[in-house]
């Protein structure tokens, strides 16, 4: 009987795992959707900080509980993360998406900053 119930339960938070990976995902996605047409879709992305503390939630879980299904945030985690990759890549997104938007947001550090602001100057927007 407890063994059942030990089977059940590590089945269904493996479960939630699989649901919090999959929105992790679309939320990781989010920046790529247009506000002015879809704002709701378009802010969901900031909920993205509270998905990856459950994704952490799961693999302390998992890597206490049962090894082997540590896998799946894992790649929740290297899936969906992976805004800026490396030099240039904020400047060439602003640069090709910038003018569909009303306002571009930065998160990161010094060069992100200076890849997105240079990338505003070289595509003329006036937004802030």
């Amino acid at each position: 009987m407890i063994r059942q119930l030990k089977t059940i339960t590590l089945q269904m938070v493996a479960g939630a795992n699989v649901v919090t990976a999959l929105v992790m995902l679309l939320v990781g996605y989010s920046d790529r959707v247009n506000p002015a047409e879809h704002p709701m879709v378009a802010c969901v992305g900031l909920a993205y900080p509270v998905f990856i503390v459950l994704n952490c939630c799961f693999l302390l879980f998992f890597a206490i509980f049962k090894w082997r299904y540590v896998v799946v945030p894992v790649l929740a985690f290297a899936v969906s993360y992976f805004p800026t990759r490396g030099k240039g890549d904020a400047l060439d997104y602003v640069n090709a998406y910038g003018a569909g938007f009303d306002m571009i947001c930065c998160s990161g550090g010094d060069g992100t900053l200076n890849e997105t602001v240079s990338g505003m100057i070289e595509a003329g927007l006036d937004i802030p």
